[in-house]
């Protein structure tokens, strides 16, 4: 069994008013379309959006789907962790499936980012109780709905970014390729600095909080390969 921690999100057209006044013309539909990418290129760039996702393991079956069911891609893992009667500890990770090689003492997972599964591999003495897969990930491309970070601590940012991508728009009224490179400019030491905020644990949008009843296979939203 796979459980991924959801996210509180709410719809996008709640950001749409921010800009409304500075592009009346500017069709929803667009708007969306720029705030999803907005989203996901901040996501990439900062890490904000963490996720744990705990594997319950099956004896014998080592390699687990982490598609997850909202549509939430995983883009870097940064820790790994197992917990079974003696506590919890770190699973040493690798880049590649260890081949021709003997893991008498530990576990291993490495992370396919082409298939988006990890493989687990665990010594002979047992598997765990359970593992927890600490990453950031990135919102699909056709999001209808964003977490609610983007409402609040990143809406600043997400505005730049929509702006961003609208003023470079050619042929359209509000067309401004300098002041696009300027806001951009100063977006990027925004995300920058969010970055090493996120990585020094500073930021509260981080924060796991409120996220409500889990993913889970039991509900028919969660899976094992």
């Amino acid at each position: 069994m796979i459980v991924y921690e959801p996210f509180k999100t709410l719809p996008i057209e709640g950001l749409y008013a921010e800009l409304q006044f500075e592009f009346p013309d500017l069709p929803n539909g667009m708007f969306a379309h720029y705030a999803t990418r907005a989203a996901r290129k901040i996501s990439r760039s900062t890490g904000v959006l963490r996720r744990d996702i705990r594997i319950v393991p099956i004896p014998g079956v080592h390699t687990y789907n982490l598609k997850a069911p909202d549509g939430y891609r995983v883009d870097k893992i940064y820790a790994v962790h197992a917990k079974d009667s003696c506590g919890v500890h770190d699973v040493s990770r690798r880049f590649v499936h260890p081949v021709g090689m003997s893991i008498c003492c530990g576990d291993a997972s490495w992370y396919d980012s082409v298939e988006d599964v990890i493989n687990i591999y665990y010594c002979g003495c047992g598997c765990a109780c359970e593992y927890v897969v600490h990453c950031s990930t990135i919102p699909p491309v056709d999001a209808c709905e964003l977490p609610e970070v983007f409402f609040t601590d990143l809406s600043e940012l997400l505005t730049m970014a929509v702006k961003v991508s609208l003023l470079q728009i050619s042929g359209r009224p509000w067309t401004n390729i300098n002041m696009a490179l300027a806001i951009e400019n100063k977006l990027n030491k925004f995300l920058a600095d969010r970055a090493v905020d996120v990585a020094t644990h500073k930021m509260k949008g981080a924060v796991r909080i409120n996220f409500g009843p889990s993913l889970s296979n039991d509900c028919g939203i969660g899976y094992v390969i």
